[in-house]
């Protein structure tokens, strides 16, 4: 059998849209990179410490950290990134895209959430509560960006 050049055209194409969606498909099957979770809890510490009164990590302890939908914390950012906290005014917040993904670190003094941390002392044995006013630090970060794009203080009043 003689193959005629419509044959052979609807053969080709049809083997060429056959390679397309195996392409397509294995492109979407990838994860893409982006920040991984130690960075972004790194990103998010470093955007946290200007706010903070001892600017000392180890006085913080990590509640959560996990990746999230813009549309699943778009409403947790919508109030005034500072509340009655006192320090500098951090900067607005950026705009969440709902269908981006991003990570949400929670971050909080260690002396709440840790109950084997032993507070620093003074030179006269007093306790140093190095976070007297946060309760609890909420931070978007862009896995692809690498910059905070929302973040949310909690505080006792001063």
């Amino acid at each position: 059998m003689r193959w005629t050049l419509p044959v052979r055209l609807f053969s080709f194409s049809l083997w060429l849209g056959l390679v397309s969606i195996l392409i397509l498909v294995s492109a979407c099957g990838q994860q893409p990179k982006g920040l991984k979770q130690d960075k972004a809890l790194n990103v998010a510490w470093e955007d946290l410490r200007p706010y903070t009164s001892s600017q000392d990590r180890v006085h913080w302890a990590e509640i959560s950290i996990g990746r999230v939908y813009g549309r699943d914390v778009v409403d947790e950012f919508t109030i005034p990134p500072l509340s009655n906290c006192p320090g500098p005014e951090p900067p607005e917040n950026q705009a969440i895209r709902t269908t981006a993904q991003y990570w949400l670190v929670r971050l909080a003094p260690r002396h709440l959430v840790d109950p084997k941390y032993k507070l620093p002392t003074v030179q006269a044995g007093e306790p140093l509560l190095p976070e007297p006013y946060f309760r609890e630090a909420l931070l978007l970060v862009d896995p692809y960006s690498a910059k905070v794009v929302a973040r949310k203080f909690i505080c006792f009043s001063p």
